[in-house]
């Protein structure tokens, strides 16, 4: 019963930072900002799986984050290749 409730705490104040980061995301004031945004909305939501399969007590919500973690990497991967294209250009 406590645990439970611990949980569901939990996913209020993760689901109250991904509010947060998304507001960074929509006002940031560079594309860096915006990116680093996304990067913590990803890991956010990644917590925010993890906690929700242990309150459900369903594994299948792990397999989702994992696919999530990885997507995000590459897009990160791929965001810091282009600032490395873009800054050789200029």
């Amino acid at each position: 019963m406590k645990f439970e409730f611990v949980l569901v705490f939990t996913l209020s104040i993760i689901g109250l930072s991904m509010l947060i980061v998304l507001y960074r995301i929509i006002k940031g004031p560079s594309i860096a900002d915006r990116v680093v945004g996304l990067d913590l909305l990803m890991a956010s939501t990644l917590a925010f799986l993890a906690v929700f399969a242990m309150l459900s007590k369903s594994a299948v919500f792990l397999d989702a984050g994992i696919v999530l973690s990885l997507i995000a990497f590459i897009g990160t991967i791929a965001f810091a290749y282009y600032l490395q294209v873009r800054r050789k250009n200029e």
